[in-house]
């Protein structure tokens, strides 16, 4: 598990400090530590599996993490460039501002914080 959790640590560092478009070496590299998460991930699921343990599911995000291993591998072009990591990270702060909003006034309520957000932002930055 450790060496699985150093692989994702190495990949994301090379993503990191990589370019928009990756050197050879750099995409070897970053390919090399996510597939070897990949395997090593897999690994576990299999052995939880086989301990009738309900760990370490296999995701559609690991079948998609593929891929991109393999387009990185083809094309040398960094996903932290091209990819959404921040609106993920977005959509998960709007659906935990919405869930603290009462449900018959959601809507209103969080265009409302939304809104004071973006004023206070656009004055703090001024």
């Amino acid at each position: 598990m450790c060496n699985g959790a150093l692989a994702l640590k190495r990949f994301i560092q090379i993503c990191d400090r990589a370019d928009v478009f990756m050197s050879q070496e750099e995409a070897d590299d970053s390919y090399k530590s996510g597939y070897f998460f990949l395997q090593c991930y897999a690994r576990l699921a299999k052995a939880a599996i086989e301990e009738n343990r309900c760990l370490y599911r296999l995701k559609p995000k690991f079948h998609y993490f593929a891929h991109m291993l393999r387009m990185i591998r083809w094309y040398r072009w960094n996903p932290k460039k091209f990819d959404l990591f921040q609106a993920e990270d977005f959509m998960g702060k709007i659906k935990e501002c919405v869930n603290t909003c009462h449900r018959s006034t959601a809507s209103s309520t969080f265009i409302f914080r939304y809104l004071r957000f973006l004023q206070h932002r656009w004055q703090k930055n001024r």
